[in-house]
């Protein structure tokens, strides 16, 4: 009796090794009993596999579960063929690694599977379910049904899908961490709703990107990384620019449904001509849109939202180098600068679609001369667009344009006019790169809800700012245009300037401004040295603030009429001083040479 079980056991082990081919002096384990991985009942012989297997042979028969009661490594030359299931206990971890083989039509069930790697071959069958999957490489032709329930994280090589079916569970992650994801079947992806992030390093953008069921997606890679596009990408939910560089790669990107960019992350955008960015989303963004410098320029912006109120805020500055398309929504410059190309053009734009200029920043495009530029700016609450039109003869060029809401005695410092005199409540600021032969005409427009204190638009003038004071035009009528009006100041020579909208009766304030100040500046423009003299001939220590174009104070000091304020540290440019000592206080306007 004795001698007949061993040679039925013989013949049993003789058998399984046929069965699974095994490896040349390898060991081979049979698991015939249902039990632990670490228990010897489980296994044929009694002696259980190790939980490091690197050369032998792994079987589990029909019909038996192995459980897996701690994480189990196969590499190597080892194989793994389960006929029966492989199940784990308590989230214990399965490794089928590096030149290990995958068998079996059996079902394999644990927390995280990690598969791949040199030479590893997935020829199971059967049904392979994990919380978590890693891939290191590797190649599926077997017909396998892989299941991963909350994350799949391709971290090296190709996950080549050629049949089998592959489903990711709703909610899903997929983490592209060096790896990537290809599709040689058709129709063996079930990848449901779930979220991408790019982790560790560079990437392109694979088949994970361009499913339908992406919702959120993370650029979370080292800032010197980058994420690659490989095809033209409609993103439906939230783009988060942790870090790193998106990088459009010559195509496009649409922006609709519920898209937006997540607020905060120091990621940027790349982008050259011959990309464009399409916004079509139902709502405000969430975040701005981050250029990476020296590659911030897109061929055709569209802003389109479902929403005539809703808007999207530059976190830098941004070139057009064909097309800005204003149909629906806001753009908001936030403090940047929109720059058209010398081709570009603007279309669209009306009360329901413009740029926001606001406080700092503005928007260029080229006016040559005997041409008309017509930006459409306004505030955050107004439309309040402005034509330029460079006269024949004059030196056409770049000009820049920025509208701000308040009328102040200083333009950006100073009296509020707008609190309390009859105009319109808005400051244009108009600057070009020409510096000599300048000749334009200036027509600012407003609607009637920015009309304040009773302004008259029958009896109006565009005013300028010179020296810090408004000056005196005489009024006219402004003229309709559409639901707007407006009025122009003609043969305009300066190369920059601060304009408004003003009516008859706020004259006497004007002039009050210039009287009350008794100031004279000099000498202006100015290279060094900027002396004044005041009227009671007051010697006394003044406070000087100055501020730049866009009212950002850059130079504060103490001085007084005998030894001036030294400016030779100030770039040449357009700027506004603030004195103020006592009683004694003025503002004026003066260039650095």
């Amino acid at each position: 009796m004795k001698k007949s079980t061993q040679t039925f056991l013989k013949g049993l082990a003789v058998a399984c090794l046929v069965a699974i081919g095994g490896n040349a002096g390898a060991a081979n384990y049979v698991a015939t009993t249902t039990g632990a991985w670490t228990s010897g009942s489980t296994w044929l012989g009694g002696v259980a596999p190790s939980t490091n297997v690197t050369s032998d042979n792994i079987t589990v028969n029909g019909s038996v579960i192995v459980y897996l009661d701690q994480n189990v490594s196969i590499s190597g030359t080892s194989s793994l063929n389960v006929i029966g299931q492989l199940n784990s206990t308590a989230g214990q971890d399965l490794y089928v690694t590096n030149g290990a083989t995958f068998t079996g039509a059996g079902s394999v069930n644990v927390d995280s599977l990690v598969l791949g790697g040199t030479s590893a071959v997935l020829g199971s069958t059967g049904s392979i379910n994990a919380r978590a999957l890693t891939s290191l490489g590797l190649a599926v032709a077997s017909g396998a049904s892989i299941t991963a329930s909350e994350s799949v994280k391709l971290a090296a090589g190709l996950l080549n899908l050629t049949s089998g079916t592959f489903t990711l569970n709703n909610n899903g992650k997929v983490y592209v961490a060096g790896g990537q994801a290809g599709v040689g079947g058709t129709a063996i992806v079930n990848l449901n709703t779930y979220d991408v992030h790019y982790i560790e390093t560079s990437a392109n953008a694979g088949i994970e990107l361009y499913a339908s069921g992406v919702r959120n997606v993370y650029i979370d890679v080292p800032a010197a990384d980058s994420v690659l596009l490989t095809a033209n990408w409609t993103l439906d939910d939230t783009l988060w620019l942790n870090s790193g560089k998106f990088v459009l790669n010559g195509n496009n990107v649409t922006i609709g449904g519920n898209g937006t960019v997540g607020a905060g992350g120091s990621g940027t955008i790349s982008s050259t001509q011959s990309s464009s960015i399409l916004i079509t989303s139902n709502n405000s963004f969430l975040g701005s849109l981050n250029f990476t410098p020296n590659a911030d320029v897109v061929n055709t912006l569209l802003i389109n939202f479902a929403n005539s109120n809703a808007t999207v805020k530059l976190g830098s500055d941004l070139n057009i180098y064909t097309n800005l398309l204003l149909t629906n929504g806001k753009l908001d410059l936030d403090g940047n600068f929109l720059a058209l190309g010398t081709s570009a053009s603007v279309t669209g734009g009306s009360s329901a679609s413009y740029v926001i200029t606001s406080d700092d920043g503005g928007m260029s495009m080229d006016v040559p001369a005997g041409t008309t530029g017509t930006f459409m700016v306004g505030t955050a609450a107004n439309f309040a667009p402005i034509a330029v039109t460079a006269n024949p003869g004059s030196a056409g060029g770049v000009t820049s344009v920025g509208v701000n809401t308040g009328l102040q005695s200083g333009i950006f410092v100073g009296t509020d006019l707008a609190l309390t005199q009859p105009v319109v409540n808005a400051t244009w600021v108009v600057a070009t790169d020409a510096t000599t032969n300048v000749n334009m005409n200036i027509a600012p427009m407003w609607s009637p809800a920015m009309e304040v204190n009773g302004f008259n638009r029958t009896e109006a003038f565009v005013s300028a700012n010179t020296n810090g004071t408004w000056d005196v035009m005489p009024a006219g009528a402004a003229t309709a245009s559409g639901s707007l009006y407006t009025m122009t100041r003609s043969n305009v020579t300066s190369d920059i300037g601060a304009y408004s909208v003003m009516d008859k009766d706020a004259v006497n304030s004007v002039e009050e401004v210039k009287a009350d100040k008794g100031f004279v500046l000099y000498p202006n423009p100015v290279v060094n040295t900027l002396y004044f003299k005041m009227a009671a001939s007051l010697n006394a220590p003044m406070q000087v603030n100055i501020y730049d174009l866009a009212g950002h104070l850059v130079k504060t000091a103490v001085a007084n009429a005998s030894n001036g304020v030294s400016v030779a540290d100030l770039p040449s440019g357009f700027y506004t001083a603030q004195f103020n000592s006592g009683d004694h206080k003025a503002t004026e306007k003066f260039v650095k040479q």
